[in-house]
């Protein structure tokens, strides 16, 4: 299984030693080989489980983005993709998202980030920034991060709300009394496996 020790020390080559891993249980991070060489390394070594889908679909959600970001950036030179990779997660965490109207960097930190044109450019958020006033009033604004997340959250409540009511527009209901004949979709566990290809579909 030295597939995913050669990914993981890809990784560890190009970005630093990771604190922990997560990973499916894929058979190329479940072995004695994966597990010592993460052991070595002091690097904690965790699996998703099926009892935490919500975890493994944004992790999904997350890496599709970014893996879009990537092919927009590279057009064709896919060898330059570890280049590319800082700025495109800068994107990712600096990018408001719809659903909640704030970034994950302003989730994270309770501040916005300030963009490379802005220091160039030197901006007022740069010209009036004093380092130990900087820490005070981050501390101050860590205070209130929770409350800024639970916003956050009854957004993304609302816009899921939103986006079922519309959904549910178009959607025509039917009522059925008993004895009334319905069409009923075969899916996998309810197929009959002794009718071979005759089997309804």
């Amino acid at each position: 299984m030295l597939r995913g020790v050669n990914s993981v020390r890809n990784i560890i080559t190009r970005f630093g030693v990771p604190k922990s891993l997560i990973s499916d249980n894929g058979l190329q991070f479940d072995s004695r080989a994966f597990w010592e060489f993460c052991e070595n390394l002091g690097i904690r070594n965790r699996y998703s489980t099926p009892a935490y889908p919500q975890s493994n679909s944004q992790a999904e959600a997350t890496n599709k983005a970014i893996v879009s970001g990537l092919k927009k950036r590279l057009e064709g030179a896919k060898g330059r993709w570890a280049e590319e990779l800082p700025s495109v997660l800068w994107a990712y965490r600096t990018t408001p998202r719809r659903s909640m109207g704030e970034t994950p960097f302003s989730l994270t930190y309770k501040a916005e980030a300030v963009i490379p044109v802005e220091v160039n450019l030197c901006s007022a958020r740069v010209a009036g920034f004093a380092s130990d006033e900087n820490e005070k009033l981050m501390v101050k604004e860590l205070n209130l991060l929770e409350e800024h997340r639970d916003v956050a959250t009854i957004r993304l409540v609302e816009y899921q709300q939103k986006l079922a009511r519309r959904y549910n527009r178009a959607v025509r209901r039917r009522e059925f009394a008993a004895r009334d004949l319905v069409l009923r979709k075969v899916v996998g566990n309810t197929r009959e496996t002794s009718a071979g290809k005759l089997a309804p579909s």
